[in-house]
């Protein structure tokens, strides 16, 4: 396998396709990619109809059948793997009706914060997720930002998010230790729970 290349952050749009704010946010960046970002679009299948997912929700896919023999989905989350897996910096762009600059975590160590420290979220859910996409890659970040319409985002939503993401182009070669610390929440409600309703409603 090749080496891992710790120098670049996977940067992936569209896990959901009725969700095109991660798209669009690729596509300003597909016209000059910079050179720590590696883009990847998620679930181009679910993209194409406009559905969140065709048979199974990518996101909740774990590493995937490379066979290609259970459903789309599943098959595609093997694609990606072979992908990801070489990665260990990893941001998940995602639209969002209850959450703004508003980052889920699978692990709570200190790069994972210090990576949504860079990104400027205001807030990190740390979150048990088993057979998650993302689960395998050591600092990965789910980041919400708030839109009107998923399928629609606008042109203020989209630049937004990009003016987060740039907030990365040189991470790794800055301190971040006067920069804002997000507020760190453990959470024993499931990703689509959150997804859904948002921090308020947690699960005690």
């Amino acid at each position: 396998m090749e080496q891992v290349k710790q120098n670049k952050i996977v940067i992936i749009g569209g896990v959901h396709g009725d969700d095109l704010l991660g798209l669009e946010v690729l596509k300003f960046y597909f016209k000059k990619i910079p050179a720590n970002f590696q883009l990847l679009i998620g679930n181009y299948h679910a993209l194409e109809e406009k559905k969140k997912f065709i048979d199974f929700d990518l996101m909740n896919a774990g590493v995937g059948d490379k066979t290609c023999t259970t459903s789309i989905e599943k098959c595609r989350a093997g694609e990606l793997h072979e992908v990801i897996g070489m990665y260990q910096h990893l941001i998940s762009l995602h639209g969002s009706y209850v959450l703004d600059n508003v980052a889920i975590a699978l692990n709570d160590d200190q790069e994972t914060i210090n990576l949504a420290t860079a990104l400027g979220a205001q807030q990190v859910i740390v979150i048990a997720a088993e057979n998650n996409l993302l689960s395998t890659v050591p600092h990965a970040l789910l980041f919400f930002k708030k839109v009107e319409f998923k399928t629609s985002p606008t042109t203020a939503e989209v630049a937004d998010t990009v003016m987060h993401l740039s907030r990365l182009v040189d991470y790794g070669n800055y301190a971040i230790e006067n920069m804002k610390k997000p507020e760190v929440i453990y959470s024993k409600a499931t990703l689509d729970e959150i997804m859904e309703k948002g921090i308020s409603e947690q699960k005690p």
